[in-house]
């Protein structure tokens, strides 16, 4: 039996929403790149994400926008930093490039102890403006890239790693 218009609109909708469903789950192979970086730096005491996270951003010329403290949280949020493109993004187009870092500090359950132990991790944000297009594009991650926020994972690792040891 033939399809009517209706019908026929129906599924071809149908069709439409599933493709671009399947199309933005991220994260298999050939799917979209993540859209942010995103890595565990450990445990550190929460006097040692204050000070020692700082100074790691500033050898790299992160100007701190934003640092919230709540008894759970600490959140340092850098500004977006201006940074020469990358090798492999150049090769794509890019000609401009920005980066934001945001540093977590969640409380870690209290073993008994008097340090407030922190879990740690970092997110590398990544914004880049391609050739002659209008706007900026969020989360362009490339191998060089994450080569770049992993060197910084490093430093923040044996940063805090030289901090108040706890056991």
């Amino acid at each position: 039996m033939p399809l009517v218009p209706q019908q026929r609109m129906v599924r071809v909708a149908a069709a439409l929403t599933l493709a671009g469903c399947a199309a933005s789950s991220g994260g298999s192979e050939g799917g979209p790149a993540p859209a942010s970086y995103k890595q565990a730096l450990g445990t550190a005491a929460l006097t040692d994400v204050e000070t020692k996270v700082p100074k790691v951003l500033n050898r790299h010329q992160y100007e701190i926008e934003r640092q919230d403290g709540s008894p759970g949280l600490l959140t340092i949020q850098t500004r977006w930093n201006g940074r020469y493109p990358l090798e492999d993004e150049i090769a794509q187009g890019v000609t401009e490039a920005l980066t934001r870092l945001i540093i977590t500090a969640r409380a870690r359950a209290r073993s008994g102890g008097t340090v407030d132990v922190r879990v740690v991790e970092l997110v590398a944000e990544n914004r880049v403006f391609i050739g002659d297009s209008a706007q900026w594009r969020e989360g362009f991650m490339t191998p060089m890239f994450r080569e770049y926020a992993d060197q910084l994972v490093t430093e923040l690792k044996t940063e805090l790693l030289t901090g108040i040891r706890v056991y």
